[in-house]
C-alpha cells in the first residue's frame, strides 16, 4: 500500500516528536492515514491508543468500520478482535480504544484521565474540541513509560481564533500549509490535490463546480486553509471595538451582570462592564464550567475586586440559590440584584446586538487560554442563525445582551421596576 510522503515522519516516529498536528481539506486521506497508522503501531508491545472524537455516540457504527477496512485492505483482520468500542491486536494485546470527550451529562475528561497505560492520544475532528484545558488535561495524562508518548490532532482547519492554530501555527510562526518539524511538534498538510488518484470523478467535478463559484470556500473546505472567522457571524471582530486595559486607568463606574450556569456543559460567566463616556469597557470575565461550590468563590473574588454598585443576577433557575449564596462573599457595598429573562435568548441577543458594536468596548490585551480569551471566542462565533460551534455560546452572548440592559438603565438614569427583561 502506497501512503503519502508527507506522512513518512508519522510512521517513522522520531523520539524527540510529541505532537503531530495533521491538517487538511476533504479528500485528503488524512483520516485514511492516521487510522492506517493506528492499525500498524498495534503490532508494538505495550501500545494502547485512546481514539477519541468531542461526539462519538457509537464507535460500532461510526468509526470502526473505517478501522476495519483498514485491516481487510491490508488482509490482517484476523489478527485482531473487533469489538463495539475497541480493536485489540491478538498477537500483542496492544489496542485502540474509541471515546467521545462529551456525553448528554458533560464532558468525559476525568473518566479518560484514568485510562492506564495510554501512550497514544488521537484526537479526530479537533476542531470540534473549543475547550483548550480539557485538551491539557488528558495530554497531561499521556505518560506511559514503557512506550513513546504520542498525541495526534486531525482536524480540518477552522477559524484563526481556534485555540489549535493560537497554539499550534501564530505563537510558533508556523504558516498554515507547513510541512515539516518545529520543535517537538510535526505538521502534516494534505489536501485533495495528494489524494486525487483515489478520488472519483463526480467529487473532483463538484470540487471544481466549487472552486469556480466560490473560491474562498474552496480554500477553506478542500485546500484546508484557516479562515479568518466563521461565515454568518453576528458579531465580526472587525465590527468591534478594541482598547487596551493600561490605557485608561479611571471609570465613571463599574457594574457587573452574572449569567449562572444551568447545566453542566454551560459556562458560568460573570462580566466585569466599566463605564467612560457613555461607553461600555468590558474590563474582566470570570468564565468557567466548575461545580458551583468552587465559582461562588471566585465570583465573589472578582466582585470584591471590581467592587461594582450594582450585580445584575440572572434570576431563572438556579439564580435566587446562588445569589442567597454570594450574599455571603461579596463586599456589603455590592447590590446583588435580580433580573428575570422573560424573552427567547435569541431573540433578546439579536435585538440588543446593535448596541452591543455600537457601545461595547473589548480588550486586546487578554492573555491566550485565558477566561476572558475562551468567553470571546465563544461570543465572536455566534451565528446569526442562532447557532454556534461552541456548546455555550448563546450564554457568553446573551451575558453582553444582560449588560446591555444593565448599563442603559444606568445612562438613562431608570432602572427595571419589577426586574423582568
Amino acid at each position: 500500500m502506497k501512503i503519502n510522503e508527507k506522512y513518512k515522519t508519522l510512521f517513522e516516529q522520531p523520539k524527540d516528536i510529541r505532537y503531530y498536528i495533521v491538517t487538511g481539506g476533504r479528500g485528503s486521506a488524512k483520516s485514511f492515514s492516521v487510522a492506517l497508522y493506528s492499525c500498524l503501531k498495534t503490532y508494538e508491545k505495550d501500545v494502547r491508543i485512546l481514539y477519541t472524537r468531542y461526539t462519538l455516540t457509537s464507535a460500532g457504527i461510526s468509526i470502526i468500520p473505517e478501522f476495519t477496512e483498514k485491516l481487510e485492505l491490508l488482509n490482517i483482520h484476523d489478527n485482531f478482535n473487533v469489538t463495539k468500542s475497541e480493536i485489540i491486536n491478538n498477537g500483542t494485546n496492544s489496542d485502540i480504544l474509541f471515546r467521545g470527550l462529551k456525553t448528554s451529562s458533560g464532558n468525559q475528561t476525568a473518566n479518560l484521565k484514568s485510562i492506564q497505560g495510554v501512550s497514544v492520544w488521537i484526537l479526530d475532528e479537533a476542531e470540534e474540541l473549543h475547550d483548550e484545558k480539557m485538551f491539557d488535561k488528558i495530554d497531561f495524562s499521556i505518560r506511559s513509560k514503557t512506550s513513546q508518548n504520542i498525541v495526534i490532532l486531525v482536524l480540518n482547519p477552522a477559524e484563526k481564533e481556534h485555540w489549535v492554530y493560537k497554539r499550534f501555527f501564530e505563537s510558533k510562526g508556523i504558516e498554515s500549509g507547513f510541512n515539516g518539524v518545529a520543535d517537538n511538534v510535526c505538521y502534516i498538510h494534505t489536501s485533495y490535490l495528494d489524494n486525487i488518484d483515489n478520488l472519483s470523478e463526480s467529487f473532483i467535478k463538484n470540487v471544481e463546480q466549487v472552486k469556480e463559484l466560490d473560491y474562498d470556500k474552496y480554500r477553506h473546505i478542500f485546500l484546508g486553509e484557516w479562515i479568518e472567522e466563521p461565515e454568518g457571524v453576528l458579531f465580526s471582530k472587525k465590527d468591534l471595538n478594541f482598547f487596551n486595559s493600561n490605557d485608561i486607568k479611571e471609570y465613571d463606574s463599574t457594574l457587573a451582570y452574572i449569567d449562572v450556569a444551568d447545566t453542566g456543559k454551560d459556562s458560568h460567566c460573570v462580566i466585569i462592564g466599566q463605564l467612560k463616556d457613555n461607553k461600555v469597557y468590558i474590563t474582566d470575565v470570570l468564565y468557567t464550567t466548575e461545580s458551583t461550590d468552587t465559582n461562588v468563590g471566585k465570583s465573589g473574588d472578582i466582585l470584591n475586586k471590581y467592587n461594582p454598585e450594582w450585580c445584575r443576577i440572572e434570576s431563572n433557575m438556579g439564580g435566587n440559590m446562588y445569589r442567597n449564596l454570594l450574599d455571603n462573599v461579596v463586599n456589603s457595598s455590592v447590590q446583588l440584584l435580580p433580573i428575570r429573562n422573560t424573552t427567547n435568548k435569541h431573540t433578546r441577543i439579536m435585538t440588543l446586538s446593535g448596541f452591543v458594536k455600537s457601545f461595547f468596548v473589548f480588550r486586546n490585551d487578554y492573555e491566550l487560554n485565558s477566561d476572558y480569551d475562551l468567553f470571546m471566542k465563544n461570543f465572536t462565533n455566534y451565528l446569526k442563525d442562532g447557532s454556534s460551534k461552541h456548546d455555550d455560546a448563546p450564554d457568553s452572548v446573551q451575558g453582553l445582551a444582560k449588560m446591555y440592559r444593565t448599563f442603559y438603565a444606568h445612562i438613562w438614569s431608570t432602572f427595571f421596576v419589577d426586574g423582568k427583561d
